[in-house]
């Protein structure tokens, strides 16, 4: 079969023609298995770019460091665009267009691209509004082209259709080759790792797969020429069930310390304080942790960064640490063995998956770690800013005033973004772990540390090569940042369609604590504080919290205080509380938290209340807690059974459960029209209706119990009826447009409406 190559290139896509003699060795995927030589080693590839006039010009001109920003004369065309052909070496080029008339010029990045890459300066730093806008002089980053191996065969979705309902998946993916004369010698297409069939036509792979199975799959396609070259293979992930990220409830599987089931992998790498070292959480006891996760309604995971992260210690606030956070990140592309390696990665995502869980992965960008080979090989070529560490002895401010640029620590290089290549490399190396782990999301560590040309081009590569939605793919590849900031400015500043999917509400983690610990807000005040994201945040799936790895614990701040997040606190192990007034504070809590819209996080632990200061102390394994996580198979019931402290520990697990069961159950739990039933400063509901399902939240974080009565159909609910407690099992019967119901102190109701009978 022969195909006819159109040489030529674009700023968003490229092909090319021209080749060199020589040629690399064999190449194998992730898994081991043979993928065919990937191609030679190309010297330059001739790229076309198209630019459509703005102005009025006499000339245009290209523009970038492949011709030291002097510019390329382009040719205008009969449709008024102009165009010119370079030939550029592989890899990704900034570059943008000059419009002259008269002698006067005017720059402009290419509205077209997907791509951009932003110098250093390209706005200041304590500016909350940024986006990418091209035209005549206005004040952008560069548009960015990649170059790709030109002598490689490549492939493109150019239709792609999925029926859920119907469990049908149809596609047409075109191939192009090289040059005019090449062929390809052999087609390959998988569905879950099984050779399938398509009707090839000349150019195009057709293909419709019937009777789909709920569930994950993954389709992959490549190609092989007659010099045995191989293409990069078309990913297509997509899941054949009805979920949502909205609604969604994801469990932090803090890695090194949920479950640990393979002893063999423990070693502590020389850390000199306990909560500092491995502690040998692995892949393989969150695989046997699983089924109490589905207990608990968790249907997404994210996981701690399983790059191989650096081995031994290093100097941190309570002795030397080693890496079992998976923040010191020291190769790209190989899995941390202290947690399982490739081979355990890959279980866990089968396991999750088969269970309809989403796994996100924890994707360290910012930085690497000293050892890394990015350091040795490329230090000299720019890829790293100059040191200035973010902390400077007890001064955190470089950690705003200069984000982009400074390090976290020393011995973590930080990666500089305003360089093409390490832009371009990093980007890259996410996709990697995408497609070869089939990964469904990403928590993006430490978003406001770099430019906003990170986000963008993630975006858009997963919007290509991922979602595939320009060929009509609807699969959503989540991404959630972390900027730990209580400026909501600073949290939506990475939030839109070109960026990240969502953030963590750090905001209204703080509006939480307020209301619930110091009580230093009233109960309408938390729920202004989730109205005021809502209106910000538009429709991003935001994911709320009451804890995370960087603060302390909920019981250990309501126990002690401030000091719970002070210095001093750091180097604690943190005591369990045994006053019942924390943890009846702890589940209003996680009823405030999961009955609201968005992607509810349960940081590990916090679902039973264990205690903890700030990191290292937060960071307690979760087996101290539950003789029942020994690395074994286990349930809710199993981990309840073994509780340390039954008293304490088992009514919020049991609460969370609960909630986190019917959330899963009845959309109306994060989904509908809400309208406010009651306010007083202590105590706070609200309703909600979505189609047939009414709800009514109650919280009363007063210490008396309190009768409430009101009408009903002011909310839109039915006048008529039984109202269930999702946390009790007791009913309360409406009449007449009528509710009464009473309420402990420091408790929550979550009434779900049933029909009289």
């Amino acid at each position: 079969m022969n195909l006819h190559s159109l040489c030529t290139g674009s700023a968003l896509f490229l092909m090319a023609c021209s080749a060199p003699d020589t040629a690399i060795e064999d190449d194998t995927d992730a898994s081991g298995s043979d993928t065919g030589r990937t191609g030679p080693e190309a010297t330059s590839c001739l790229t076309t770019f198209t630019h459509q006039a703005m102005g009025n010009p006499d000339t245009v001109r290209l523009a970038g460091p492949f011709n030291d920003w002097a510019g390329t004369e382009m040719s205008e065309q009969a449709d008024g665009s102009w165009t010119v052909d370079l030939e550029l070496s592989p890899g990704a080029h900034p570059y943008k267009f000059v419009e002259s008339n008269a002698g006067n010029e005017a720059w402009t990045c290419d509205p077209e691209a997907d791509l951009i890459q932003c110098d250093e300066g390209y706005k200041e730093v304590g500016d909350t509004t940024w986006e990418h806008t091209c035209g005549l002089d206005l004040f952008s980053c560069n548009s960015m082209v990649r170059v790709a191996d030109c002598h490689v065969p490549s492939l493109q979705i150019i239709d792609l259709d999925i029926d859920r309902a119907s469990g049908i998946l149809s596609t047409r993916i075109q191939a192009k080759l090289a040059a005019s004369d090449a062929e390809l010698v052999e087609t390959r297409a998988s569905l879950d790792g099984e050779s399938i069939e398509g009707v090839w036509n000349g150019a195009d792979y057709e293909l419709i797969l019937t009777e789909l199975q709920p569930g994950r799959h993954t389709l992959r396609m490549d190609v092989m020429d007659a010099d045995g070259f191989r293409s990069e293979s078309v990913h297509v992930p997509f899941w054949i069930d009805s979920r949502e990220w909205e609604g969604g409830l994801m469990y932090y599987a803090f890695t090194d310390r949920v479950a640990d089931g393979d002893l063999d992998l423990n070693t502590s790498e020389g850390g000199t304080h306990t909560l500092g070292s491995y502690m040998g959480g692995d892949y393989a006891g969150l695989v046997g942790l699983l089924p109490y996760l589905d207990d608990l309604g968790v249907n997404v995971i994210w996981i701690a960064n399983p790059q191989d992260n650096a081995e031994g210690a290093y100097e941190a606030d309570c002795g030397d640490y080693s890496g079992y956070h998976g923040y010191w990140p020291d190769q790209a592309r190989e899995a941390e063995e202290h947690f399982g390696g490739a081979d355990g990665l890959h279980a866990l995502v089968e396991a999750a998956h088969d269970r309809g869980m989403r796994v996100v992965m924890d994707w360290v960008v910012n930085h690497v770690h000293e050892n890394h080979p990015y350091v040795t090989d490329y230090e000299a070529d720019g890829w790293f800013n100059d040191l200035v560490t973010c902390k400077v002895g007890e001064d955190y401010s470089n950690f705003d005033l200069i984000p982009e640029t400074c390090w976290f620590a020393e011995y973590l290089p930080d990666i500089r973004f305003y360089e093409p290549a390490p832009l371009d490399q990093m980007v890259e190396d996410a996709l990697w772990w995408v497609k070869t782990f089939d990964l469904d999301g990403f928590r993006v560590d430490g978003a406001k540390h770099v430019p906003h040309s990170v986000p963008y081009n993630l975006a858009a590569r997963l919007r290509q090569e991922i979602e595939h939605t320009e060929s009509g793919g609807d699969e959503d590849f989540y991404t959630v940042g972390e900027t730990f900031s209580f400026s909501t400015d600073w949290i939506s500043l990475y939030v839109d369609e070109n960026q990240l999917d969502a953030q963590f509400d750090f905001p209204l983690y703080g509006s939480l604590r307020a209301a619930l610990l110091d009580e230093s807000i009233s109960m309408p005040e938390l729920y202004a504080a989730r109205a005021a994201s809502d209106a910000i945040y538009g429709e991003a799936v935001m994911s709320q919290f009451l804890g995370n790895h960087d603060v302390s614990r909920f019981v250990s701040q309501a126990d002690a205080g401030s000091w719970a997040d002070s210095e001093d606190s750091a180097c604690e192990t943190g005591w369990v509380p045994t006053d019942p007034e924390i943890y009846d504070r702890l589940r209003l809590a996680w009823t405030f938290l999961l009955t609201q819209p968005g992607l509810p996080l349960i940081y590990y632990g916090d679902e039973l209340g264990i205690p903890g200061y700030r990191d290292p102390s937060n960071r307690a394994p979760l087996w101290w807690y539950s003789s029942a996580i020994d690395g074994s198979e286990a349930n809710l019931d199993d981990v309840l059974e073994g509780l340390e402290y039954p008293d304490e520990h088992g009514p919020v697990l049991q609460h969370v459960a609960a909630l986190g069961q019917a959330r899963a159950s009845h959309p109306v739990l994060y989904r509908g029209t809400s309208v406010e039933w009651w306010e007083e400063t202590d105590v706070y509901s609200f309703s909600r209706t979505e189609g047939e399902e009414h709800l009514l939240v109650v919280l009363n974080r007063g210490g008396d119990e309190r009768t409430l009565t009101n009408g009903l159909s002011f909310a839109g609910l039915p006048t008529e009826g039984i109202w269930t407690d999702l946390l009790t099992g007791e009913v309360f019967e409406a009449s007449a447009d009528s509710l009464s119901l009473s309420i402990p102190g420091r408790s929550s109701r979550v009434l779900l409406w049933a029909e009289a009978t």
